[in-house]
């Protein structure tokens, strides 16, 4: 089974070095999908795939990376260990899962990759949010049937309702269950089949 999770995990950066260290600085927040700040996170730069430096999120979420001049990746591990448990647990089942950064991305992906059998669809990304993505992909003929599970940060009364409207299958809120999400998966595949 292929799967597509639409999910901003990464930013790319250029560094400029200080003339005086010798070396440049990448400072940055790291926020969950409702936009708070998210402690302990780790964040790792990498260049052409090899780690470079790595840290911590402050209590605000914040973080500095000591780098030379050059440039990174630097990966935002965003979301909690539990949906990064939910993944590979996903991937032990026999699934294939690929990433995209944003929705503009998801929809590329997904135009690829005809054979993607359902989507996790993050709500709350920059750029092209997760409901207008939904929206988009609905748009698409080839696409109007595929499983799309939004998950939001959000667990307000009316998310759901939301969600649906733009065009989710279903939903499910963070911090995300291993066991529902697999069930959520099954229902719809099931389904499609």
């Amino acid at each position: 089974m292929l799967l597509l999770l639409v999910l901003p995990l990464a930013m790319a950066v250029a560094t400029t070095p200080d003339p005086v260290a010798g070396t440049s600085a990448v400072h940055g927040t790291v926020l969950d999908s409702s936009r708070a700040p998210i402690e302990g996170a780790r964040v790792e730069a990498t260049n052409g795939g090899a780690a470079v430096s790595s840290t911590r999120t402050d209590i605000h979420g914040e973080f500095t990376l000591a780098l030379p001049a050059g440039e990174y990746t630097v990966y935002r591990q965003a979301f909690e260990a539990g949906f990064r448990s939910c993944l590979g647990y996903l991937e032990q089942c026999g699934m294939t899962v690929l990433n995209a950064e944003d929705g503009k991305e998801g929809i590329e992906v997904l135009q690829r990759s005809p054979d993607v059998e359902a989507v996790l669809m993050d709500i709350m990304m920059p750029g092209l949010d997760g409901y207008d993505t939904i929206r988009i992909i609905r748009g698409l003929e080839q696409f109007r049937e595929l499983p799309i599970i939004a998950v939001t940060a959000k667990a307000m009364k009316g998310d759901r309702e939301k969600c649906i409207a733009a065009g989710a299958s279903d939903y499910i809120a963070k911090p995300v269950n291993v066991e529902q999400l697999a069930s959520l998966l099954r229902v719809w595949l099931n389904r499609a089949a």
